[in-house]
């Protein structure tokens, strides 16, 4: 679904400032999320990355490679999803830096969600939810369901 937004987006509005898309990316740490964005709307929609953005991309091979993985793990539609460990080198990965890949699986590691909530109706408190999330996301993500 993403995927596509960005696709129209993209190909609706060829007016975008990508300077400023790229900025505002830098400054939340998604320079590679939004590269990986753009290419996978040209991968797999044919919509082509927007010259503004072009040697951004085709200069980022780590993104090429992330979205080589996308790509295999699409047509499972999470039939068949990568362990929490593959799921976490990628996330780390998707942010182009250390800090900011650190940053970012941290939040994704600790951050309670909807799901969670409705998991835990009789929460303590945040940060004890914060604290039994991995846990929560190691059994959600485990190999065998069964075990």
């Amino acid at each position: 679904m993403w995927i596509s937004d960005v696709a129209a987006m993209v190909h609706n509005r060829p007016e975008l400032n990508w300077k400023n898309v790229r900025q505002s990316a830098a400054d939340v740490g998604a320079e590679r999320m939004v590269r990986a964005a753009l290419l996978l709307s040209e991968r797999l929609l044919g919509v082509r990355v927007p010259e503004e953005m072009k040697n951004d991309v085709t200069s980022d091979s780590s993104c090429s490679r992330l979205v080589d993985k996308i790509e295999n793990w699409l047509p499972y539609a999470g039939s068949a999803a990568p362990s929490i460990g593959e799921r976490a080198w990628f996330r780390f990965r998707i942010c182009g830096n250390v800090f900011s890949g650190a940053a970012y699986l941290a939040r994704l590691s600790f951050s309670t969600t909807e799901d969670d909530w409705a998991l835990e109706a009789g929460a303590t408190s945040p940060l004890g939810e914060g604290l039994r999330r991995p846990f929560r996301l190691a059994r959600k993500y485990r190999r065998n369901a069964d075990s």
